[in-house]
């Protein structure tokens, strides 16, 4: 795989420095001429805190609650070094292995909590006030300039899959995109989601049936499992989940609550968390499920990646990984487990990998 440099990344990497208006509509389409057919393939995790990635460990925000409440209830020493040694740990070795050719972004700060605010900065390379959609609802002005557009403009193919009807192309974000599928969705509430394996389906579909095989092409793919709730039938009938599950959390963990990732359950400790009663293995408990959506992800972007290479599509190509926003645990006791719902630095606080 050869890595190109694509001007996008002024634009795409709307979490980085903002350039000025003029400045953002004068950038070409690519600062590096390269040979061949190119590949522009931007990977966005939903709900993707950096700490939820193994090349992420040096800035993680994990342990802060759980070393307090083991502090306070006596554990010191050897005894406290044992307990945290039982803390799951992430397992992402398909996206943390693009270092190995590529940039990782130690400190990349998401510009809202919110998942169509955050993709209208990185496609737009404007912070939320300036491109006016702080959050789902909102439609992108016809006025701010999207990546895909300019992308279209020169002459590539553009194709996204999203995993989260929040993302709609109702919203504007389909501006450019030749080919823009989301989850089929007419209700109210909730996003609709869609799981890895089907958008890896999906995008399939749509490089078999695109009319320009050979051609420049920007593909965007948008992973929405690390959305809560954590709790997918597909998920719990495959034995690849299970195996992920194994490895994120130990072969000798041990768990008898109640909390398997669905609504309620979380709805449970997020109260326990609140009145000040949540317990270390709870805490262990919902840490292992988030990191076992990640690890969960992060074979679905191997599997991608893989098809993406037996087409053709990555001896020309850059990757572009980056979460919209992060997701809250146990760190706050005002918004716990919560979605969206504040911008302290472990909801803000995102991958970036180029």
């Amino acid at each position: 795989m050869r890595l190109m440099t694509s001007l996008g990344l002024a634009l795409l990497l709307g979490c980085a420095s903002e350039p000025g208006a003029d400045e953002a509509a004068n950038l070409d389409p690519l600062l590096v001429e390269t040979p061949g057919p190119r590949t522009v393939v931007l990977i966005s995790l939903g709900s993707a805190r950096a700490d939820a990635l193994s090349c992420y460990t040096d800035t993680a925000h994990w342990n802060a609650y759980i070393e307090r409440q083991l502090r306070d209830s006596g554990a010191v020493g050897r005894q406290l070094q044992s307990y945290l040694r039982r803390l799951p740990e992430p397992q992402t070795p398909n996206i943390c292995g693009l270092t190995e050719q590529g940039i990782r972004f130690q400190w990349a700060l998401s510009h809202a909590s919110s998942s169509l605010s955050s993709q209208v900065s990185i496609f737009a390379g404007m912070e939320p006030h300036r491109h006016r959609v702080v959050r789902r609802g909102y439609t992108v002005p016809s006025d701010v300039t999207l990546l895909p557009a300019r992308y279209h403009e020169a002459g590539w193919d553009t194709i996204a899959v999203v995993g989260s009807s929040e993302l709609s192309a109702s919203s504007g974000l389909d501006r450019g995109f030749r080919r823009y599928v989301e989850p089929d969705s007419t209700q109210e509430g909730s996003p609709v989601l869609v799981s890895g394996p089907e958008i890896n389906r999906r995008v399939q579909t749509e490089l078999a049936a695109t009319a320009q095989p050979d051609g420049d092409l920007l593909l965007f793919v948008h992973y929405a499992d690390l959305r809560q709730p954590w709790l997918d039938p597909i998920q719990s009938e495959s034995p690849v989940f299970e195996e992920l599950r194994g490895l994120v959390q130990g072969t000798d963990y041990d768990y008898s609550g109640t909390n398997h990732g669905s609504a309620e359950s979380l709805s449970l400790i997020r109260q326990l968390r609140r009145d000040g009663g949540l317990s270390f293995s709870e805490s262990v408990q919902a840490r292992g499920l988030y990191l076992s959506q990640a690890a969960w992800v992060d074979r679905q972007v191997g599997l991608l990646l893989e098809d993406l290479e037996s087409r053709g599509r990555l001896e020309n190509a850059l990757i572009v990984v980056v979460g919209d926003h992060g997701e809250a645990l146990d760190d706050s006791a005002d918004f716990p487990y919560a979605h969206g719902a504040e911008v302290d630095l472990h909801s803000i606080h995102v991958p970036l990998l180029v």
